[in-house]
């Protein structure tokens, strides 16, 4: 079980709201949730293993199994693909947009109107 709070810098998670792709300095909702058993990803997070704002910035198990990748057996994820997963953080300083990871593995703030498959990703915390 996890119990999480974002919002703001003395929250379990941070800030909510993200000023670029990587930097998340405002406050843009709080929330605290729990006990859960999984959460979203958080940009800060993401950041801590190398996801940017460039391309295939992500390490690959971050990105992969989102678009035909199924039909390379998992090996590596379409280049060409358009689909993304929310993380927790609103986008660029406005709580009506969202941050993504996407299939070209790195952070973005994708347009609502895109075609892209926009699902989750749960994140599940293993004590060690």
């Amino acid at each position: 079980n996890q119990t999480y709070t974002i919002g703001n810098s003395s929250t379990t998670l941070g800030y909510s709201g993200c000023s670029s792709t990587t930097s998340c300095n405002t406050a843009s909702y709080s929330l605290t949730r729990g006990p859960v058993k999984a959460r979203m990803i958080t940009v800060q997070e993401a950041s801590k293993v190398g996801c940017t704002g460039s391309y295939n910035s992500c390490p690959i198990w971050m990105h992969n199994y989102l678009n035909n990748s199924t039909s390379y057996k998992g090996t590596y994820n379409d280049s060409s693909a358009s689909d993304i997963y929310w993380t927790m953080n609103a986008g660029l300083n406005t709580s009506l947009s969202v941050m993504a990871v996407t299939s070209g593995g790195y952070c973005s703030q994708p347009s609502y109107y895109s075609g892209d498959a926009k699902g989750v990703r749960a994140l599940v915390v293993i004590s060690k």
